[in-house]
């Protein structure tokens, strides 16, 4: 009988190791897993309820880059993703890091040349918030901050609005122009990149960070009820960019986004 329970015992054991191996490669699947899907959310814009400067209004985080906006304008802040991952590999000492190290940002900023002074409004709000309470003065602090699928500057040029909002985890932004909008008139001001081109309808942004790519942008005009797609292309002059669409018809609603993460079936 002693023999027979000694050979259980010694039994549970190596299942109860084998169980315990599972469960760990499991917790690591697991956590994978969820760390990849997270890369595939949509951008949540926070919004400003004190917790930052009056001039930034909302504030949404894409995969390695911050983004902030203003009236008739945003900024995006690039981060070095090979940086973060040499601290990570640092506090696990699996890397060494250099004294003179520094983690790599970069800020591209994109404003509306001659764009009507706009209130951005959120839209598309999700069901979560966050708070904010952070160092120890109460006045910037600030809780239930709500975030939103979606910004709307309403205006910013007559009979157009601009919006942004994402396609999966990248930013995407966009014009809905009404009936008798002035496509030319739409143009933003690039700064801070360090060498803007085009290239097969994409803009290259060039940074100390990352090599930023805007895929071709879309348009569509809705014509007699129906959405008919145009050659929409980019125009580039040193540091000012705007958009021609082929055959643009002022008389039909127009829509042109782009996105670093462009569809052409988005609808």
């Amino acid at each position: 009988l002693i023999g027979w329970l000694c050979s259980f015992k010694g039994l549970f054991f190596l299942y109860l190791k084998h169980l315990i191996t599972y469960l760990f490669f499991l917790c690591l699947a697991i956590s994978a897993l969820a760390h990849e899907h997270e890369h595939d959310l949509p951008i949540k814009y926070q919004e400003n309820k004190g917790q930052w400067n009056k001039d930034l209004f909302f504030f949404g985080q894409a995969s390695n880059i911050d983004i902030m906006v203003g009236d008739g304008k945003f900024m995006l802040q690039l981060k070095s993703q090979e940086d973060f991952d040499l601290i990570g590999n640092h506090h696990h000492g699996w890397a060494e890091m250099p004294d003179d190290f520094m983690v790599r940002f970069h800020n591209i900023e994109f404003d509306l040349i001659d764009a009507n002074p706009t209130q951005p409004l959120g839209q598309k709000k999700a069901h979560d918030y966050v708070n904010y309470f952070l160092g120890n003065d109460p006045e910037k602090w600030a809780g239930g901050v709500n975030q939103f699928g979606e910004i709307r500057m309403p205006e910013v040029y007559p009979n157009v609005d601009f919006f942004l909002s994402s396609l999966g985890s990248h930013m995407k932004y966009e014009f809905r122009l009404a009936s008798g909008a002035e496509l030319e008139k739409i143009k933003f001001k690039i700064s801070g990149a360090d060498k803007l081109y085009l290239n097969d309808n994409k803009l290259h942004i060039e940074n100390s960070v990352d090599l930023l790519i805007d895929e071709r942008p879309i348009a569509w005009q809705i014509v007699n009820g129906e959405k008919v797609f145009v050659r929409c292309h980019y125009i580039l002059n040193q540091d000012t960019l705007g958009f021609k669409v082929d055959g643009y018809d002022k008389s039909y609603p127009c829509l042109l986004y782009t996105s670093d993460a462009a569809d052409e079936e988005d609808s």
